[in-house]
């Protein structure tokens, strides 16, 4: 793993004020299209969500060589809310908001948080919560829309998935892994 870029100045921002600050920045290798449930398999998972492959496609895609970023929250705000301001868009239905995050590359395939898991569980420095708070991604789901799975590590990993639409708000400091496909928002 290539050394973790970490600029605090750059940030994503809303019409009216600050929503998430980019903690870390990393480049994530191509991958292999990969059977979902060999997917979170070779990590130290200690829980996987029941239903968390059934959510989610059979085969995960082969994936192109990106720039992940794990973005915190800089105040409250629902999954929904973190999506609008990553796209760029001010309000828009659930299904355009999922379609966009697909097209504009935003979501990450299981095979790829699992990479950024093992790089955690390395001792590298990935910018993800390793102290039992929760860490965010959005992913393709099985229905062509997007769910989130939610990341947690205490003593060991943890793995939940959400609808998109669901969640509530999630508190300050809460992170979110993001692919760096296009600098809408970015200022």
């Amino acid at each position: 793993m290539q050394q973790l870029a970490s600029n605090p100045q750059d940030s994503y921002l809303s019409p009216s004020n600050l929503m998430l600050r980019v903690v870390a920045t990393f480049p994530l290798p191509a991958l292999p299209a990969q059977e979902t449930n060999t997917c979170l398999t070779n990590t130290s998972f200690q829980f996987l969500e029941d239903g968390l492959y059934k959510a989610l496609p059979k085969v995960q895609p082969c994936t192109q060589g990106a720039v992940l970023q794990v973005l915190e929250l800089v105040h409250k705000a629902s999954f929904m809310d973190v999506a609008t301001v990553v796209l760029g868009a001010s309000s828009l239905i659930e299904q355009k908001i999922a379609s966009l995050l697909i097209l504009r590359g935003h979501v990450l395939a299981l095979q790829q948080i699992d990479l950024v898991v093992r790089y955690a569980d390395q001792g590298n420095e990935t910018g993800m919560e390793t102290n039992g708070y929760p860490n965010f991604s959005f992913v393709p789901n099985s229905c062509g829309g997007v769910s989130v799975v939610q990341l947690s590590h205490g003593r060991d990993w943890e793995a939940r998935i959400f609808p998109l639409k669901g969640g509530g708000k999630w508190n300050q400091g809460t992170r979110f892994l993001v692919l760096d496909t296009d600098n809408h928002c970015r200022q």
